[in-house]
């Protein structure tokens, strides 16, 4: 839960936050940042300068590591069927 934040820049803002659970006395500091523009302002600050951002066009992000599909250790053939799937006329 956020407790306080405080503006730093015009776009930048830190946020200190604490656990609910009054037994764990977690506090951590995060923060909160402006990057861009999707749509432009009717009435615009002339001192907050934003790159504007294509909202059609979406930024493809690499892939986190645990995305991936990784074959297993132990199988050295994955497309290949298991022995005892095969049938009789396939083994002859």
């Amino acid at each position: 839960m956020v407790r306080t934040s405080e503006q730093i820049t015009l776009t930048y803002r830190e946020l200190r936050l604490a656990c609910d659970n009054d037994d764990c006395g977690h506090t951590m500091l995060a923060s909160l940042e402006i990057i861009r523009t999707i749509r432009p302002s009717l009435r615009p600050n002339p001192e907050v300068l934003l790159p504007i951002g294509n909202q059609n066009v979406r930024v493809r992000r690499p892939r986190h590591a645990n995305d991936d599909t990784r074959i297993p250790a132990n199988d050295e053939d994955p497309l290949r069927p298991a022995p005892e799937a095969m049938t009789m006329s396939e083994t002859s």
